[in-house]
Order: structure tokens, then sequence, then C-alpha cells
């Protein structure tokens, strides 16, 4: 009897030359993961490698409530990693990431996204659309926002202050401002 290989999430694939990613896998520098515990399959035809899911994954859906942490930083816009979705029990998620565009940091115009968020950060988002580019969400209403700050100097978390937008570090003392819940600093 021949024995079944399973392929776990984050396991490597392929590479994108031999084969093109399909159902439940991702690419990333050239090369397939799979997104989820199944068995590789191939499809000759369209010639994808794909995984057929054991249990399949939760999708993101429009209105979902987030809880993620921002990985990387661009100009207009902010990957994040989704952790988990409020009030549900979906853990394994088909896609943790998703994008926070700077028009979705808070009502009106938005300079820097720097000034409001940071690479560490952790925040409480709202899924606002998702599409074949991608999912992205929004932290533009009060109740949406970083609910636990990373220093942009030494990397560990801050603390909260009274005003409800500042927080300081406790290593080094650095005191910033972000988008937090219910409050909006001007």
């Amino acid at each position: 009897m021949d024995k079944i290989k399973l392929a776990l999430p984050g396991e490597f694939a392929a590479i994108v030359e031999e084969i093109a990613p399909g159902e439940n896998t991702f690419e990333e520098n050239g090369e397939i993961y799979s997104a989820t515990i199944g068995v590789p399959t191939i499809n000759k035809e369209k010639r994808t490698l794909g995984i057929k899911s054991v249990k399949p994954l939760a999708a993101l859906r429009r209105g979902d409530i987030v809880i993620g942490e921002i990985v990387e930083l661009f100009e207009s816009i902010a990957q994040v990693e989704i952790s988990s979705v409020e009030g549900n029990k979906r853990t394994a998620l088909a896609n943790k990431h998703a994008f926070l565009r700077i028009s979705e940091l808070e009502k009106g115009f938005v300079e820097q996204l720097r000034d409001h968020i940071k690479t560490g950060d952790v925040l409480r988002a709202k899924v606002i659309e998702v599409n074949d580019l991608g999912t992205y969400l929004t932290i533009a209403f009060p109740e949406y926002g970083v609910i636990k700050a990373c220093c942009s100097r030494c990397r560990n978390y801050m603390e909260l202050q009274r005003d409800g937008y500042t927080f300081t570090c406790k290593e080094c003392g650095s005191k910033e401002q972000r988008k937090t819940p219910t409050a909006n600093p001007e």
C-alpha cells in the first residue's frame, strides 16, 4: 500500500519555473508553498500544483474584524499578517496576509503612513474588500486602530498613556503616537 504524503502549511512544494501555483498554495520568491494541510495534486491541463485540503480553510470575508501585525510598511500601503478573526473560531485562515492603504487610516487626508502606524504594531481592523489582488483592511473608524505599539527605537512593546494615543516605551523612554481605537490625534 502506497503512503500518501501530506503537505503541511508553509512547506515547500515546487519552483514556479516547473509549475504554477494552484488551489491552497502561495508563491513567495519564485517558490510554491502549501497554504494548508492536504494532499499535493497536479492539474496536467493547467500545469498547476494544488493542495487538496484535508479540512477546508476559512477565507476572510468583507466585514470580518481581525487582529494583525504590521509586517512591512511602504510609502502608501502596509502589509498586515492576520493572527485572528474576532468573534469566530476560524483559526486556520486561507490567507493570513492583508493590506492597509494610506486612505484607510482615517477619514480625510493622511500625509505619512508612518505617522499613524509602525512595523511591529498590532492592530484591530475591519476587512473592507477581498478580491483576486488581495484582502484590504480599514482602521478609519473610531473602533479600529493600533492596540499594541512597537517602539521604533528598541522594538519593545510600549504602554498606552492616558491621552489614548501616545505610547511610552519602558525600555528606552521613547514616546510615540499612533491611531488607536476611539482616539484620533489632531
